[in-house]
């Protein structure tokens, strides 16, 4: 029988022998997740039974970036959410941002007058249309008022205490203010001046307008254009003047 001689071999034991396997488990508990350590938790003191432990693996793995693990995840929904906010935030913006409210030229015109020189006693009446052009999305509130003079002196005054103008996306046209003011109140001596100007020529009188309004809208109040103009009452006609006539024609281009 052939016998075999053991070879010397350097004489290694088992506490000499290379360890293949690196001290990760450090390394590996701090790379641990908040919602994996919490996990582990619950595992442990919520069910009363402790979370099973697995060895750790000493083996290094590549991971290609192609991996459908490194790419972050909903990115599309994330995007899109992003995406819809912003248009909604600048909507909003151009909805709720505030626009100057102003204020167009004013129509007066007489709706009563009646005058006696034998009685003594006037009494006018005029209609005022004012034109407001509100450009925002939302209707804005309007306080104010209008007066009347008859020279020096107040003739009448109308207060307007709230009225809602229409936002433009609701009206075409601008918001058509109508008041009406009572312009008899004049002194006595402003009444004797009134009846000898109407038995008299022209038969004409002048007043003078004046107004002063606010808006108010998205919690800000904006002080409008005051209205400073004159307006012209026909005795005769008992209304505005009328427009001057047109000219006649040019009768020696017509015979040509």
């Amino acid at each position: 029988m052939e016998s075999y001689t053991r070879l010397a071999d350097g004489g290694r034991s088992p506490e000499n022998e290379p360890a293949f396997t690196p001290p990760f488990s450090s390394e590996y508990d701090q790379r641990k997740t908040p919602v994996s350590r919490l996990r582990a938790w619950w595992a442990e003191h919520g069910h009363g039974s402790p979370a099973k432990q697995y060895p750790v693996s000493g083996y290094l793995t590549l991971i290609p970036l192609s991996d459908e693990r490194l790419k972050p995840r909903r990115t599309k929904l994330l995007v899109g959410g992003l995406m819809l906010f912003a248009v909604l935030a600048a909507v909003g913006v151009f909805l709720l941002v505030p626009r100057g409210i102003s204020v167009g030229e004013v129509e007066l015109q007489s709706d009563h007058m009646s005058w006696n020189t034998t009685k003594g006693t006037y009494q006018l009446k005029l209609l005022a249309k004012i034109p407001i052009y509100n450009p925002n999305y939302m209707k804005a509130r309007i306080k104010g008022s209008l007066k009347v003079f008859f020279y020096d002196t107040e003739a009448g005054v109308t207060q307007v205490e709230q009225v809602f103008a229409r936002p433009r996306a609701l009206a075409k046209s601008p918001y058509m203010l109508e008041l009406v003011v009572d312009a008899s109140n004049v002194p006595s001596k402003y009444i004797l001046t009134i009846l000898s100007e109407c038995a008299t020529f022209p038969r004409r009188l002048i007043f003078f307008v004046k107004g002063s309004f606010g808006a108010h809208f998205l919690g800000q109040t904006q002080s409008l254009s005051p209205i400073d103009t004159y307006f012209m009452i026909d005795c005769i006609n008992g209304g505005s003047v009328p427009p001057s006539a047109p000219k006649p024609p040019d009768l020696a281009h017509q015979e040509q």
